[in-house]
């Protein structure tokens, strides 16, 4: 197995985005979860709010939840195109994301999208080029 093939990554296009089709129309510019802005987001949010967090109840639940919309909306999700509400096309912006981000559905397929390595791969772009 050639580790590079397998795992090598554009660090640009992590922290960038790359455009990713989600059907429908819609794509969306995702940087990967786990970069240097996304980490230190997080720490610094869930540590300014471990008291209420670690009382592990609803509201604790409803406090991650708006969280990981905002460092989701901040470092990750960074435009979009044919998103609509309500039948009218949805500006991208940060508190369009994190709002949208708040629907637990649309946050996981974020999620899973952001942290799909195959993404950002550099053997990709690679074997398209000839290389």
């Amino acid at each position: 197995m050639d580790i590079f093939k397998e795992f090598a990554t554009d660090l640009a296009k992590e922290e960038d985005g790359v455009e990713v089709d989600i059907g429908s129309g819609a794509v969306l510019k995702l940087a990967r979860t786990g970069t240097k802005d996304y980490n230190k987001l997080v720490n610094k949010l869930f540590t300014a709010n471990k008291r209420v967090l670690d009382l592990k109840n609803d509201a604790a639940n409803t406090l991650s939840d708006n969280l990981m919309a905002e460092v989701l909306a901040k470092t990750v999700l960074k435009g979009w195109s044919g998103i609509e509400e309500d039948g009218k096309e949805l500006p991208y912006s940060v508190e369009n994301a994190q709002r949208l981000l708040r629907i637990k559905d649309f946050r996981a397929l974020v999620i899973e999208k952001a942290g799909d390595m195959t993404n950002y791969k550099l053997a990709v772009e690679e074997e398209i080029s000839g290389n």
